[in-house]
């Protein structure tokens, strides 16, 4: 059930997406036929006004009320071409289990815009912050996260989830649900002992959740510029 509106409760909402834009490269060849392609102008994907995530007072957990818990997340999204999320990364937590669930459920079934690579939708990972805030509005500054702070499911690598990878007797069942799963990731970038801390509910997804986050390709968080083990938690929807 949705929490009650609090008179004097404004949540901030801070989604930040970065935009990496190409600049055109040329090179001088002795034949002027030959030269270097432009290269690609690449957008990451981004919230749709039209389809706001889940967050605001009508969203903000009544535990986190009640016991005045406030922080900010960082989400990683797998954006499919079609704009549908199949998967979220928690690179930065709020500090507070309630809210960091909040977070992970702020996307479900939320349609949003993808990548776009020369204005063609592609699927991708995008990064977007989500602040969980009571009282007055009021601007806040977090330090940067840097991108080796974290052991990251690497930006070139499909997570096996989402429709391509649904199995069949889960899908000829009609069983539909989202895991969390846990994980440590070594300094070789693989994913050590995954385990499920929320289920889904179904034994078959959980296990595909399991064996998703087991077999992706992660780059290992570093520290003084040496690869380290370190833990995540990676949502999948179904």
């Amino acid at each position: 059930m949705k929490p009650q509106i609090l008179n004097g409760l404004m949540v901030l909402l801070a989604i930040a997406i970065a935009t990496g834009m190409s600049s055109a490269a040329s090179a001088q060849e002795s034949t002027p036929s030959q030269s270097t392609p432009p290269d690609p102008l690449t957008r990451r994907g981004k919230m749709d006004p039209r389809h706001p995530f889940h967050i605001g007072a009508n969203y903000y957990p009544s535990g986190s009320m009640q016991n005045h818990e406030q922080g900010r997340c960082i989400l990683n999204l797998y954006i499919n071409a079609d704009g549908s999320v199949s998967a979220t990364q928690l690179l930065k937590s709020t500090g507070y289990p309630r809210l960091d669930t909040a977070c992970i459920e702020s996307v479900i079934g939320v349609p949003v815009l993808p990548a776009k690579i020369n204005g063609v939708p592609v699927a991708g990972w995008s990064e977007f912050k989500i602040n969980w805030q009571l009282g007055p509005p009021q601007y806040t500054q977090y330090p940067p996260l840097e991108k080796s702070a974290v052991p990251r499911i690497a930006e070139d690598y499909e997570l096996q989830a989402g429709k391509n990878f649904y199995p069949e007797a889960a899908r000829a069942k009609h069983q539909r649900g989202y895991c969390v799963v846990h994980t440590t990731v070594d300094s070789s970038g693989a994913a050590l002992d995954p385990r499920i801390t929320r289920s889904t509910g179904s034994e078959i997804l959980d296990k595909t959740c399991l064996a998703a986050v087991a077999a992706a390709k992660f780059n290992s968080e570093l520290q003084d510029g040496q690869p380290v083990a370190d833990s995540t938690d990676i949502a999948i929807y179904w």
